[in-house]
């Protein structure tokens, strides 16, 4: 009897495994038959890559059927090798008529622990030949290897980075099929830094390089500093001045399987000196003049205003030099009063003092 009723309890049991369990296999088994079909060449228009905030159009029938094979190749996994925060992400978008459907692919150096996510979060583990395969793809290669780009050199000051306005020479670095892509270097960015003058400007390296060397100049050819970035000396410069700065940067094959290169940079650099404005006394008496100087000044044209009474006002200029000289009318009243300066880089008052003459 109690056989009986265990044989019994068993065979409920079982059915319940059947009815509860066996609609979800079925279920699951048809949703990923489902994915797959919903993948197919015929109905998936073009892929979007996006990655990096950049976006990349793939429209050849090819590398669309590509991707959905690796949208397809995957196998189920529980959790990845790493976490998925330092995995270089991809977000791979199906566009399909009626509806897209988003895939992220999870982008290693090892062909091993590339995995990816499908529309439904669910993750899955890429095969090494597929994973190999989409490392070297050349829409995926040039951001999901570690030295696929070249190191941007920057410069720095007060803060602030500066991107280089020419980049040439050769960048070498290793797929993960174990070979290398060499490309050639030549990127403009047509951009000029303005410095304040006085400030040294500092170089900052992503990938220290074995050799590097600075060579500045004036636009003109004039040598001012060749040596080691750290020697750069700061610029003292009497009037705005347009400079070019060529940093030169080796990375050594011998010293580094993954990258090597010679690469370099121009940095177009503008000086910007302010202007000085100087009085040659700051006490007259009547009769006398007050001369104004002003130096480094761009502007075309200067307004010279005194606040006291006056005469005309005489101007020269030689370079970048401008004297103006102010005569003090006799029946100027003594006390302190104002030279106002003014032009489209200039703006400056000056105080000065009118005093009685000796007896």
């Amino acid at each position: 009897m109690k056989n009986k009723k265990q044989k019994k309890f068993l065979i409920t049991a079982l059915i319940a495994v059947v009815v509860i369990v066996l609609p979800i296999l079925i279920a699951s088994f048809i949703l990923r038959q489902n994915l797959d079909a919903d993948l197919e060449k015929g109905s998936v228009t073009s892929v979007t890559l996006i990655h990096d905030e950049e976006e990349d159009e793939v429209t050849a029938e090819r590398d669309i059927s590509f991707f959905i094979s690796v949208a397809k190749s995957g196998e189920s996994i529980v959790e990845a090798a790493d976490p998925l925060e330092i995995y270089r992400k991809c977000r791979v978008v199906f566009h399909k008529p009626k509806n897209d459907r988003e895939y992220v692919f999870y982008l290693s150096d090892s062909v091993n622990n590339c995995v990816y996510t499908d529309p439904n979060g669910a993750l899955f583990l890429i095969p090494q030949e597929t994973a190999e395969e989409l490392l070297t793809h050349p829409m995926i290669g040039g951001f999901a290897v570690s030295y696929a780009a070249y190191p941007e050199l920057c410069m720095t000051q007060g803060g602030k980075t500066f991107s280089a306005d020419h980049v040439k020479g050769e960048w070498t670095y290793a797929k993960a099929n174990d070979t290398t892509s060499a490309k050639i270097v030549d990127a403009k960015n047509d951009s000029t830094v303005i410095l304040p003058q006085g400030e040294r400007p500092e170089i900052t390296f992503p990938i220290k390089p074995d050799f590097c060397s600075v060579i500045l100049k004036t636009e003109s050819d004039e040598l001012l500093f060749t040596g080691a970035p750290e020697e750069i000396p700061t610029p003292n410069l009497s009037c705005d001045t347009s400079l070019v700065m060529i940093v030169s940067c080796d990375w050594f094959e011998e010293s580094h399987p993954e990258y090597h290169g010679k690469l370099e940079y121009t940095f177009r650099i503008f000086y910007d000196v302010p202007s000085l404005c100087t009085v040659d006394r700051t006490t007259a008496s009547q009769g006398e003049a007050f001369v104004v100087t002003v130096t480094n000044s761009s502007s075309e044209s200067h307004a010279f205003t005194p606040t006291f009474a006056a005469g005309k006002t005489e101007v020269a200029k030689e370079g970048t030099v401008i004297t103006a000289s102010i005569p003090i009318l006799e029946n100027a009243t003594p006390g302190e009063y104002t030279i106002k300066v003014l032009g489209s880089d200039v703006e400056k008052e000056l105080t000065v003092t009118i005093i009685p003459p000796t007896k």
